[in-house]
């Protein structure tokens, strides 16, 4: 008879390794030449950080956050 185990020891470190889903949006409001604010919202809370550009696949390298764990996200951003 043997006496193994097949015993794992995982730490939980309390980090996401991924971002979250979008639930909705992302939506662009009160959008100006200078201005532009960012909403949208996740089934789980996380921080909001938003990487733009003037293009689609190019970003400037500014990403705008907010580390509030939240759903409901909104980023407002001003390029001077």
């Amino acid at each position: 008879m043997s006496s193994g185990t097949n015993a794992i020891d995982i730490t939980p470190t309390g980090k996401w390794t991924v971002p979250p889903e979008l639930d909705s949006g992302p939506d662009a409001t009160n959008i100006t030449t200078k201005r532009v604010t960012i909403s949208w919202s996740t089934p789980r809370t996380a921080d909001s950080r938003v990487s733009y550009g003037t293009k689609s696949k190019s970003y400037f390298t500014e990403e705008p956050s907010n580390s509030d764990q939240t759903t409901l996200h909104e980023n407002k951003h001003s390029k001077s």
